[in-house]
């Protein structure tokens, strides 16, 4: 029992790692071709949700397979575990992108609003 408790953890462990990695790479890669060709906000995220659906079902059928083999509260609390790390893999990935679009808004906004002191200091010489 011991034994087949270690190879479902290690097993589990591989698929989460796999599953994380597929999403990162797929959001990376959408990432990379909305900045290349302009494509509108619908279209992105309408493929976030199309990826957040199939990564569902990809945990679904796992979890399945899982509790087909072995019904035991450590494999209970692995699937829960499971669960948690791709919706945080999946959120921070977006929130990271997220930030930095903002970042460089408010770059823009924070060097317009340089101008404007640069102005208002001359201004005030001139005064």
């Amino acid at each position: 029992m011991i034994t087949t408790t270690m190879i479902m953890t290690v097993m589990i462990v591989i698929i989460t790692i796999m599953i994380t990695m597929i999403m990162t790479i797929t959001i990376k890669t959408i990432t990379i071709m909305t900045t290349m060709i302009t494509i509108n906000v619908i279209t992105i995220i309408m493929i976030m949700i199309a990826t957040t659906i199939i990564t569902m079902i990809i945990t679904i059928m796992v979890i399945m397979t899982i509790v087909i083999m072995t019904t035991t509260v450590m494999t209970m609390i692995m699937i829960a575990m499971i669960m948690i790390m791709v919706m945080t893999t999946m959120i921070s990935i977006m929130i990271t992108d997220h930030h930095n679009y903002e970042y460089d808004y408010y770059d823009h906004d924070y060097d317009y609003y340089d101008y404007s002191y640069d102005y208002d200091y001359h201004d005030y010489d001139y005064d």
